[in-house]
């Protein structure tokens, strides 16, 4: 199916807010998802796959030297975090000894139009990002794999360009607006009672 980029957000957004996700996480995911997107990625389906499969433990995180180091995390947590430590120029490396979505995670750095932001596969490149314009490796098709994040000048002979439509496969898009749904009110005895529509009169 064909959406546009404010349905696609919106409903990225929403989706986030079902899963009990925080608000500020939804923003940035949802406007990483849909960039991606407008590119041809097939980002919808990756966040929901990490929707799912949600953790909320605490994650430990070893600095050494200019070097931070996180365990088994998840982009919408850890990869966050893992770009804001690469935003203060104070560290080399940022590795991930498992990640769950090494493409949504060059979606955040491409709506922080961060700069020469290298992630790598053992040694691999698997995408970069410099500013506005960004290259993924779609011969790469992990998760949950072992990466690192540097910041390194690299010459990409060719960006991913826009396409002309946004296309989202129809399974994808009803599974988010399921999760999206979890955001409703369930009607209860008290809803019932006090919500909207229910008889009470003006005078009292």
């Amino acid at each position: 199916m064909i959406c546009s980029y404010t349905e696609l957000k919106n409903l990225i957004y929403n989706s986030g807010i079902g899963s009990n996700i925080d608000v500020g996480i939804c923003e940035e995911i949802s406007e990483a998802v849909a960039k991606l997107e407008l590119y041809g990625l097939n980002a919808s389906a990756e966040i929901y796959r990490c929707f799912k499969n949600l953790s909320f433990k605490k994650n430990n995180i070893k600095i050494i030297d200019k070097s931070i180091q996180f365990g088994k995390g998840m982009v919408i947590f850890e990869g966050i975090s893992g770009l804001d430590y690469f935003r203060t120029n104070l560290y080399d490396e940022i590795i991930f000894e498992e990640l769950d979505s090494p493409l949504i995670l060059i979606g955040l750095g491409l709506i922080n139009n961060v700069e020469n932001f290298k992630v790598l596969n053992s040694t691999s490149l698997i995408g970069y990002v410099d500013k506005k314009k960004f290259f993924w490796n779609e011969n790469f098709t992990g998760n949950n794999v072992k990466i690192s994040i540097k910041k390194e000048k690299f010459k990409i002979q060719q960006f991913n360009s826009v396409k002309s439509k946004i296309k989202i496969d129809k399974n994808v898009w009803k599974n988010l607006e399921l999760l999206s749904r979890k955001i409703l009110v369930p009607e209860s005895t008290l809803s019932r009672d006090f919500g909207a529509g229910a008889n009470i009169n003006d005078n009292d």
